[in-house]
């Protein structure tokens, strides 16, 4: 599948049953790709880039749902009408791609977040904080891999100290890969703790969607 593609995963005990759950709604929300077009989608030639692995694989047996981003997302890019095909990987997880492959990454990161927002509130009727959500390391096997561009690094891998994920020298920068996260909360999320009350306290605060961007491609 074109575009930009990441892993939704629901963590925590009820995962499978917001899985299913979601895909009810998705079911109401958006459309069920006919089982031609899957097909064609499937048949495309598509080449791996190197050293990729983990990238799912399309699966024409489960159903692909084509939902409409909401204009206020990407109305400041110019693009009126983006579509996302989301397809289920496993009792966990959903694929999700944002179709227009001209979008920015942080643009694409906005729309998943709000994405996999929006289904978890659907789904369990609760509000979920944006510090619940979060965004993981490219799901790919190589530490090599710049999380931005998506490039092997040939040179020295550099370790943004925002956001603790990896980059290559061009994208190295919080800046220039769109970092979210500030210094303050890295220090705060590597604190040890040794008490058990504190063992207990950081275990609730473990995240409730869990996203990673993935090779497309």
């Amino acid at each position: 599948m074109s575009g930009t593609a990441y892993l939704v995963e629901f963590a925590g005990q009820a995962s499978s049953a917001i899985v299913n759950k979601a895909l009810s709604i998705l079911r109401e929300i958006s459309k069920e790709m006919e089982l031609s077009r899957k097909a064609r989608l499937a048949n495309l030639g598509w080449t791996k880039a190197e050293k990729m692995v983990n990238s799912p694989i399309l699966d024409v047996n489960k159903p692909i749902f084509e939902v409409t981003v909401p204009p206020r997302l990407t109305s400041d890019v110019n693009v009126s009408r983006e579509i996302l095909r989301v397809s289920p990987i496993d009792d966990k997880s959903l694929h999700v791609v944002i179709t227009d492959a001209s979008l920015p990454p942080k643009k694409c990161e906005e729309i998943a977040l709000e994405f996999a927002k929006t289904l978890y509130e659907k789904t369990t009727g609760e509000k979920i904080d944006d510090r619940m959500i979060h965004v993981e390391k490219v799901a790919t096997l190589s530490e090599r891999i710049c999380e931005h561009c998506l490039q092997v690094i040939e040179g020295f891998p550099y370790a943004c100290k925002a956001c603790g994920r990896t980059f290559c020298y061009d994208h190295r920068q919080p800046e220039s890969h769109g970092c979210r996260r500030q210094p303050h909360i890295i220090e705060e999320a590597n604190t040890q703790y040794t008490s058990s009350s504190q063992v207990e306290s950081r275990s609730e605060e473990a995240p409730k969607i869990i996203i990673r961007r993935v090779p497309c491609g």
